[in-house]
C-alpha cells in the first residue's frame, strides 16, 4: 500500500498482513524456509486463531513443542513451528500463517511470486475446501 500509510505503519502491515485481493489484507504472514533442523521460527504481532498451509493444504506439525491444531489461538510473540514432514516434498513450499477466518471464508494462498494485481490469494468455493478436507480442519474463531 505505498503512499497510503506512514513508513512505520506500512512496515507493520507488510510484516503482519497478507493481501487477499488488490485492496484487502488479512492477518498472517509468509513463513521463512525451514532451518537445517526443519524448524521454522517466526514472530506473531496479532494474537488470533491461525492456520498453517502450504500449497493450499494444511501443514501438520508442532508449535512450540506442542501438536499444532489448525485454527488454534496463537499468542503474540516468538514461535517455532516444526512440520511433521520436515524436508519432504510436501513442505518444499514455505508455509503461510493465515487468519483462520479468512480460510473459512474461502480465501486460499497462491504462490508467493504471483503478482498482487492478479491477487495473492484467490477466493474458492466451499466445495473445493471440502474436497481438499479443509472445511473440517479449519475452525473459524
Amino acid at each position: 500500500m505505498p503512499g497510503r500509510l506512514q513508513d512505520d505503519t506500512g512496515a507493520f502491515v507488510d510484516a503482519n498482513y497478507l493481501p487477499v485481493s488488490a485492496d484487502i489484507m488479512v492477518a498472517g504472514r509468509r513463513l521463512t524456509p525451514p532451518r537445517s533442523d526443519g524448524a521454522i521460527a517466526f514472530d506473531v504481532a496479532i494474537a488470533t486463531r491461525y492456520s498453517i498451509v502450504s500449497d493450499d493444504e494444511p501443514v501438520a506439525g508442532t508449535l512450540d513443542g506442542v501438536p499444532f491444531v489448525q485454527g488454534q489461538p496463537i499468542a503474540a510473540g516468538a514461535h517455532v513451528f516444526l512440520p511433521v514432514a520436515a524436508g519432504s516434498a510436501a513442505t518444499s513450499v514455505p508455509p503461510v500463517l493465515i487468519w483462520t477466518q479468512a480460510l473459512a471464508r474461502g480465501f486460499m494462498p497462491k504462490p508467493a511470486d504471483e503478482p498482487i494485481a492478479q491477487a495473492a490469494f484467490s477466493v474458492v468455493k466451499q466445495d473445493r475446501l471440502a474436497h481438499r478436507g479443509l472445511k473440517a480442519g479449519f475452525r473459524a474463531g
